[in-house]
């Protein structure tokens, strides 16, 4: 996957300071002259005076004790007497006494402030015996209790309980829908699973949890795809799979496919589908010379856009049954190697598929397949060409099942029931 990173900040330059922030420079020499240095008979009258007064109040100032700067800071500021005499502090008035509301008895809105104990001798009679507390040794009579108010036997009241503490059955969650085996899963149901998925995503099928395996469209890494197996594998369901997917996520204006295949008429619903028609630029016949300029354009595309530097679109180029490369000249030859090469670092797809036996002798070109998806075939093919080990390639379902390995092995799915016109045994 290719990853965005955010561009890189600037550095935050400080505001630029105005004149008025600036600080003044004096010249040292003018302001901090030390005063032996000064001739008092050059200086005027004025300034000889000047400077005996402050002789004068730097005398007094030496001969009186200084206070500590830090001590000097910390003392409050004192007033002269005259000043405070002249603004008297003005008299506190008096507090009017509380008194007992009469609704006292009542809650208030906001409790009252915590108030002194008053004396007794404050309170009238009356109100005091208002608020005299009846001693507990007096306890009030009960009214005599009737006959007919007679409790009930003990017996009864755990019944009466129970009665009251009956709860309701907790409503059963209903079962849940049986899910639909992934193997059993149509073409339709997969594209509308996977609606949500990102444009320039394709869909190479579904795996025994039920989470789909995705082809980025837009990552090179992968490189050109070889699929291979015996006949009857499911090759070219696998391919219908990518193609019908593909086109389902993503508008013709961004995606677009090219088919060579040795039997045309099995892709011809592509050319139809309402989904597909208008991502479809052609299904050729492999062994036809149109279909060799369909390479030679392709190529010219992928080289385009390395010249401009860019990718573009996604064009994926579909060769079914690769075997028809032998019979083209070399000039389509060089250009397919070297599409297969460079061409998904400029979106330009090639993906081939190719029998089992015929992968094992075009040793050739299947060289240049970095990723393969491995269908229905004996274990000594599987080994040859499956690049890695651990894959029991004869214990795949032929037509329904493949593998390929990911960086933490081999990963396993289904190809999804296609329709009827478009299923073949390939």
């Amino acid at each position: 996957m290719l990853s965005k990173y955010p561009e890189r900040r600037p550095f935050k330059q400080p505001p630029p300071r105005t004149s008025a922030q600036e600080p003044q420079r004096v010249r040292i020499e003018d302001e901090f002259l030390p005063p032996q240095e000064w001739d008092e008979d050059d200086l005027p009258l004025e300034a000889q005076a000047a400077a005996s007064t402050e002789a004068a109040v730097e005398a007094e100032t030496e001969a009186e004790p200084e206070l500590p700067t830090q001590a000097a800071v910390q003392l409050p500021p004192k007033r002269p007497p005259a000043l405070m005499q002249a603004c008297p502090q003005p008299a506190v008035p008096a507090q009017p006494a509380p008194r007992w509301a009469p609704n006292a008895h009542r809650p208030q809105p906001a409790p009252p402030p915590p108030e002194p104990v008053f004396p007794i001798e404050e309170i009238s009679p009356e109100e005091w015996a208002a608020l005299k507390i009846p001693s507990p040794s007096a306890p009030k009579p009960e009214p005599p209790v009737e006959a007919a108010a007679a409790p009930e036997p003990l017996a009864e009241e755990p019944a009466v309980e129970e009665a009251l503490t009956v709860e309701p059955p907790e409503p059963q969650p209903a079962a849940a829908p049986a899910q639909k085996p992934v193997a059993e899963i149509s073409l339709r149901e997969l594209i509308r699973a996977g609606s949500s998925l990102p444009a320039h995503t394709a869909v190479l099928g579904i795996c025994a949890d039920g989470l789909p395996v995705l082809f980025d469209l837009l990552d090179a890494r992968p490189g050109p795809f070889l699929v291979t197996g015996d006949p009857g594998s499911g090759k070219t369901a696998l391919l219908h799979t990518l193609l019908h997917t593909a086109a389902a996520l993503t508008n013709p204006a961004e995606l677009r496919f090219v088919v060579l295949a040795a039997q045309p008429q099995e892709y011809a619903a592509l050319a139809s589908g309402a989904d597909t028609a208008a991502h479809c630029g052609g299904i050729f016949d492999s062994r036809q010379p149109a279909a060799w300029d369909q390479i030679l354009r392709a190529a010219e595309v992928a080289e385009q856009r390395y010249a401009e530097g860019r990718a573009g679109t996604p064009l994926l180029l579909v060769l079914d049954d690769l075997r028809f490369i032998g019979e083209v000249d070399s000039t389509v030859r060089l250009n397919l190697e070297w599409l297969f090469q460079n061409g998904p670092a400029a979106h330009v797809w090639p993906l081939a598929a190719l029998p089992t036996q015929a992968a094992l002798q075009m040793g050739r070109w299947t060289r240049l397949f970095g990723t393969r998806l491995i269908g229905h075939m004996p274990a000594e093919s599987a080994r040859r060409l499956a690049l890695f080990d651990d894959l029991d390639a004869q214990q795949l379902r032929a037509g329904r099942e493949f593998a390929l390995h990911l960086e933490d092995g081999w990963l396993r799915f289904f190809l999804p029931l296609l329709p009827e016109p478009q299923r073949r045994s390939g």
